[in-house]
């Protein structure tokens, strides 16, 4: 996922991984974790249930 965000913000996928992980912490109106880390982190972003 970050690699398609970089591609399209012209941030690397490091500095997308790096914000991601900033909103998970700071962004109540999503759930941010993340989800996989074979070859690259991937960001798992949901809606909370109310």
């Amino acid at each position: 996922m970050s690699k398609y965000i970089a591609k399209d913000t012209g941030l690397s996928s490091k500095e997308v991984g790096t914000n991601m992980a900033l909103l998970s912490e700071i962004c109540p109106e999503f759930k941010i974790e993340r989800y996989s880390y074979s070859n690259s982190t991937t960001w798992l972003m949901t809606t909370p249930q109310i």
